[in-house]
């Protein structure tokens, strides 16, 4: 009776272990250890165990494979890094010692549940409601990693991260437009799935053009798919963004059209700011290394500075300082008198 009772408890616990094996998720066997692929993470979750990990990333249509590590409970979610996917040509980084690499495409999605198959956008992730028990789709990163004009990525390892809290830290290029208070800022990716700058200058960053009593602050404006920093003045609602100031003739104008379209000079004294020739579509802008114009001479060339010239000029604001003649800071007023004036601001409004 003894013996039969053990059987039977032999039985029953061989049982189990093959009823346990048989549920167990296909993407298991699969699993390489000891292993990180790291190129293309956009997002870190931590506190997650494995197999919420793997669920993270099925509920994004981002995501294509995880890195895991066990003992820091700690979660990176991978766009795709291969065109074609196998075992073999992933490439890995250095140092993947604790690691977990796995592939979505040896997960059965349908352990997400009702979210298995689901048809969110790329920077969105599926979450089932609670009060409905339906799926729905919710915003999970910010689609891109800003790229700035006059900045460049310090964050390294993590300057793929897109997702909703994530933190880039950029350094203002040294060739260009460069202000020493404002040179390190981030941008973080806010809940509405869009980046912002977290610093601008403080209020006391009055510039030195005494001329100009308005405080400008730095801020992180938006050119279609990329961004620049740049001085703004706010007056009565209105927002002002300063693409030129001339006060003090430190500053040499006359560059060429590769100095224009990157900008040059001091946020705190004079500069010619980045990208400002992106408001004037249609216009053509002339450098002496560029003649654009429709004079039989190059009117850059002859004026000192870069400009939109027609035959040539009515105004010259980046003409050489402290001349006064017409190929110096020069304005045409409307009773046909010309000025010439030691301070300029130039601005555009934005709305």
């Amino acid at each position: 009776m003894y013996f039969v009772n053990l059987n039977v408890f032999l039985l029953s616990f061989l049982s189990i272990i093959v009823q346990c094996d048989l549920t167990m998720p296909s993407g298991f066997s699969k699993i390489q250890w000891n292993h990180r692929e790291k190129e293309e993470t956009f997002m870190e979750l931590e506190g997650l165990n494995f197999i919420d990990c793997v669920e993270q990333c099925l509920l994004r249509n981002r995501c294509f494979s995880v890195n895991y590590l066990r003992r820091k409970l700690h979660c990176e979610l991978n766009s795709e890094a291969v065109q074609y996917y196998n075992q073999s040509n992933v490439i890995f980084n250095e140092d993947p010692s604790g690691y977990i690499y796995s592939h979505m495409s040896d997960w059965d999605a349908n352990i997400v549940g009702k979210c298995a198959n689901h048809n969110c956008g790329l920077n969105e992730r599926c979450v089932v409601s609670k009060a409905k028990a339906e799926q729905k789709c919710e915003l999970s990163d910010c689609g891109f990693v800003p790229v700035f004009l006059n900045a460049d990525s310090v964050t390294n390892e993590k300057d793929t991260y897109i997702g909703i809290g994530s933190r880039l830290t950029f350094k203002l290029t040294e060739t260009l437009l460069s202000e020493p208070k404002d040179r390190d800022f981030e941008m973080i990716c806010q809940n509405d799935g869009v980046w912002s700058s977290s610093l601008t200058a403080n209020s006391s960053d009055e510039a030195e053009c005494s001329f100009l009593n308005q405080q400008a602050i730095i801020e992180t404006l938006q050119l279609g798919s990329e961004f620049v920093r740049i001085p703004v003045i706010k007056e009565d609602g209105q927002k002002w963004v300063l693409i030129q100031r001339r006060c003090t003739g430190t500053v040499d104008f006359n560059r060429t059209m590769n100095e224009y379209k990157g900008g040059f000079g001091s946020l705190n004294s004079e500069f010619w700011i980045v990208e400002a020739l992106s408001y004037f579509n249609g216009m053509m802008f002339s450098t002496w290394d560029e003649d654009r114009d429709y004079s039989t001479t190059s009117c850059a060339e002859k004026n000192g500075g870069g400009w939109w010239f027609r035959e040539c000029h009515q105004a010259n604001p980046n003409g050489a300082y402290g001349v006064h003649e017409t190929w110096g800071i020069s304005w045409l007023m409307t009773n046909n008198q010309w000025i010439y004036p030691s301070h300029i601001v130039l601005m555009v409004g934005k709305s």
